[in-house]
């Protein structure tokens, strides 16, 4: 409960949680620096799981798993175009 003195502010992004996923337990930032970490020492599976696991979240996490997918994507695009 609220005195008269504390305001609540609740954005939608605040109130999302899917039934089923685990809350995260570390900050959304050190997430992210450990998926993108995992991204960059081509550890791609690792990365996308813990972006995957956390989106729902956070927007971080959501752009962090749309952005391990780009990445993939983009690789196996060129990896096509060149080995034809």
């Amino acid at each position: 409960m609220l005195n008269g003195d504390e305001q609540s502010v609740v954005t939608g992004l605040d109130e999302v949680h899917i039934e089923g996923d685990e809350p995260a337990t570390e900050d959304d930032n050190d997430l992210a620096y450990k998926g993108i970490t995992l991204l960059l020492t081509n550890k791609w599976d690792e990365s996308k799981e813990l972006f995957g696991k956390y989106k729902s979240h956070s927007v971080l996490m959501h752009y962090g798993e749309s952005f391990v997918n780009y990445v993939q994507g983009t690789i196996h695009s060129m990896l096509i175009i060149f080995c034809n």
